[in-house]
């Protein structure tokens, strides 16, 4: 479960990167909000993960 957690954290990793492109410098509301709505599900997946997974592990992962 921890494994298809931290794919999930990455995935909205990702997508607030593509949003961060077409929020053209946080010009555009509705990309704006999807950059912080992906990154704060992301980190919170990230931190569920640590819990449960060493920090060297998983980051080694995210950071892949």
């Amino acid at each position: 479960m921890k494994w298809l957690i931290l794919g999930l954290g990455i995935v909205f990793e990702v997508l607030g990167t593509i949003c961060m492109k077409y929020a053209e410098g946080f010009t555009k509301l509705i990309p704006s909000i999807f950059v912080f709505v992906f990154y704060g599900i992301s980190l919170g997946a990230l931190v569920f993960v640590l819990e449960k997974m060493q920090v060297s592990i998983a980051y080694a992962i995210w950071a892949s």
